[in-house]
């Protein structure tokens, strides 16, 4: 009788326990408790692109398995890792420290799914012959730490029959979520494929990152976002790809220097600038997306043998200073809206191209395609083309705001202001500042909808290159003024101060005109 009073005690136990956890379970957010998953997303909070696991670089070394490699060898001191031949395998969740040279070997991740693996490397020069330096088979996220005041080095020279069969192409390699953070130093060269590889996402949260790669200097499936980061690429192919259809570039803060054979930025959807610095040098496209780039702040500087900057959706540019000094086309898309920063093209073809009725959206109809200034500033030089615009718009050019200056060479059928009227589109003008020079061939003024007064002016003989341009009112107060860099027969001017039907002061160079605004 008493042991069946014990068991009955016991699934009594039992049973208060299940009840009890299960009213945890339920009620845990009221009362405080959280999951590792729940934290995680509480410190995204913080930062709608980077959590602080990603920012750290200088958690607690404290009780971490210690990883000392040795030549062809390594001595692992800890748990959740051990060595398997030239290899070394890193099993569990935990943190890792990583130094010393292997000669020719591979660290591999190959932990839970759920696992969160934090690797600190302090002074580690990994070299592989036929493989990634550092693979990710598995893990839920791994937060790869440069230890402050070291330089570390990843070198791959070639990838074996295996590893091209199981799609490892990069000398750092992973299949799941991969965070750099740190300020130490990471050099990562790779012969024949990429450098750095995230099949999810990839996110470079500091350190002095320098990569030289025959394939793409970094490559990812899903984001890739950028903050506090130093890096240098070099790239046979593309200096930043990603290939997923949703796949988006984020540069919150840092400086990015880019030299690639094909496009310096390639994206499957979208590119966000938000600040930092960036330099890319080019063969083909700046930067390009198949949907939609957006500049908000930072310094650009972009030299491209083909467009600046180029989206088959729209450009917006927001703030910042963009400088595409020498390229094709400088900025290429459906629709391109400018509403601040400075903008300043040197193309060898058109500044601006609105292209939208060269294309056609998914139901097969014309896309709407326009040129749109609100504010900032944009500058469109060209002194090379005979055939080409500086605003180029398959449908409207609207200016409301801002400063445009456009000066294109007196040559051919070169057009300062070019919008589609063959399709119903219209320049309107409605604020700013405009002054726009280039060939009187075919040159056109304002739509009859603008609301803000035009000066149309020609030269029959032309204008020389380095003239300037001035505009007056009736009192001698200048509204406008230019130094041309090239020649001109044709200027279109306008400013808020013009009043249509008043008379102006046109002065070019030393010839003097009185001008009625239209």
């Amino acid at each position: 009788m008493s042991t069946h009073r014990h068991i009955d005690a016991i699934c009594i136990a039992v049973m208060l326990c299940a009840l009890i956890l299960t009213v945890l379970f339920m009620n845990g957010r009221a009362l405080g408790i959280r999951t590792a998953s729940e934290m995680e997303a509480e410190e995204d909070a913080e930062s709608p692109w980077f959590t602080a696991n990603d920012r750290s670089g200088s958690w607690s070394a404290e009780g971490a398995t210690k990883i000392t490699l040795d030549g062809s060898r390594a001595v692992v001191r800890g748990g959740g890792a051990y060595a398997f031949g030239n290899d070394i395998i890193i099993s569990g969740a935990g943190r890792y420290l990583v130094s010393g040279t292997l000669d020719d070997g591979t660290v591999v991740v190959d932990a839970d799914s759920s696992s969160k693996v934090w690797i600190q490397l302090c002074g580690a020069d990994i070299r592989c012959s036929d493989d990634a330096c550092i693979r990710v088979e598995q893990a839920e996220k791994v937060f790869l730490t440069l230890a402050a005041g070291t330089e570390n080095r990843l070198e791959t020279t070639g990838f074996g029959e295996e590893a091209a069969a199981a799609g490892v192409d990069g000398a750092l390699f992973s299949r799941d979520d991969l965070a750099l953070n740190g300020t130490g130093s990471l050099t990562v060269r790779t012969a024949g494929e990429n450098g750095i590889v995230s099949n999810d996402d990839l996110i470079i949260a500091g350190g002095h990152v320098a990569v030289s790669a025959d394939g793409d200097a970094l490559h990812a499936n899903d984001t890739l976002r950028i903050t506090d980061a130093v890096l240098t690429l070099a790239a046979g192919d593309d200096g930043i790809a990603l290939t997923g259809e949703e796949s988006g570039i984020i540069l919150a803060s840092g400086e990015i220097v880019v030299q690639s054979a094909d496009k310096g930025i390639a994206a499957g959807d979208s590119v966000l600038i938000l600040g930092g610095s960036l330099n890319i040098r080019a063969g083909t496209d700046g930067i390009g997306a198949m949907g939609t780039v957006r500049i908000e702040d930072g310094e650009i500087n972009i030299t491209a043998g083909d467009d600046g900057i180029h989206a088959d959706t729209a450009v917006e540019i927001a703030g910042g200073t963009l400088n595409i000094p020498d390229c094709w086309e400088g900025i290429e898309a459906r629709t391109i809206d400018v509403s601040g920063g400075a903008v300043a093209l040197q193309p060898r073809d058109d500044g601006l191209n609105a292209n939208g009725y060269a294309a056609f959206s998914s139901d097969g109809a014309d896309a709407e395609s326009w040129i749109q200034v609100r504010g900032g500033s944009v500058s469109v030089v060209n002194g090379t083309a005979r055939d080409a615009d500086g605003f180029d718009s398959n449908g409207d050019i609207r200016i409301s705001g801002g400063s445009v200056r456009v000066s294109m060479l007196n040559s051919g059928s070169t057009k300062a202001l070019d919008y589609g009227s063959e399709n119903g589109g219209m320049l309107s003008v409605s604020g700013g500042e405009v002054i726009a020079c280039g060939s009187d061939d075919l040159a056109e003024g304002f739509g009859e909808g603008s609301e803000q007064g035009m000066i149309l002016y020609f030269s029959r003989r032309g204008v020389p290159g380095g003239t300037a341009i001035r505009l007056e009112d009736t009192e001698g107060t200048v509204l406008l003024e230019y130094e041309v860099p090239y020649s001109f027969s044709s200027a279109v001017l306008s400013c808020p101060e013009l009043q249509k039907g008043r008379t102006y002061t046109l002065v070019v160079g030393n010839n003097i005109e009185k001008v009625k605004a239209q």
